[in-house]
């Protein structure tokens, strides 16, 4: 099986460097999306999104129909009192600064731990990925969030990279690929490469 995992296209928050894990934002009306929306993707049997607006967006827009899986454990992170602000509006809060100390690790207040969120997000995709092979689906596009393809690439790649090596920008992909034996031995990928 191939498996497109796609981040989604840039978001109004992103054009303010702002934490959009849970705020629901559309995607914004700007150059770059307009030159993403010319890039080609490869074909996908079966379209998943997260259920955020933004997602849903870029999945509409690179293959020209709905999502036929929203998968809801794909969402980005909850950043809680950090959402939907920016370093500039938060660098004076002693609590973000903490945050940042510890490379995001410990919780952002009213939000998510962020070794849960990797927690959740890797089962979530698991999950989905053996609902496809048992489906015998031949290829699926997955459009989700930066922070969503990092925990998910360094969950099944088995390499020692960190979380923060799999960044990828708006619209950026990588390309996965199954043989559905070894996934059921082994766990891990047959080949990865970014698009």
């Amino acid at each position: 099986m191939k498996l497109i995992l796609i981040r989604h296209f840039v978001a109004e928050g992103n054009l303010r460097h702002a934490y959009i894990g849970r705020t629901d934002d559309p995607l914004a009306d700007c150059p770059e999306n307009e030159r993403l929306r010319q890039k080609e993707y490869p074909q996908a049997e079966v379209l998943v999104a997260s259920p955020l607006l933004r997602c849903r967006q870029t999945a509409e827009w690179i293959y020209h129909r709905k999502p036929d899986i929203v998968a809801e454990e794909l969402q980005e992170m909850d950043f809680g009192e950090f959402e939907n602000k920016n370093y500039e509006e938060l660098k004076d809060d002693p609590r973000y600064r903490a945050w940042l100390e510890l490379e995001g690790e410990g919780i952002t207040p009213g939000g998510e731990n962020r070794a849960d969120f990797i927690c959740r997000t890797r089962r979530g995709f698991r999950k989905l990925l053996e609902q496809l092979l048992e489906e015998r689906v031949d290829s699926a596009a997955v459009v989700a969030h930066g922070g969503t393809i990092m925990a998910v690439l360094s969950d099944l790649t088995g390499k020692e990279e960190s979380y923060y090596d799999w960044q990828a920008e708006n619209g950026g992909a990588y390309l996965l690929e199954i043989e559905p034996e070894r996934w059921k031995m082994e766990g891990r990928l047959t080949e990865l490469r970014k698009l």
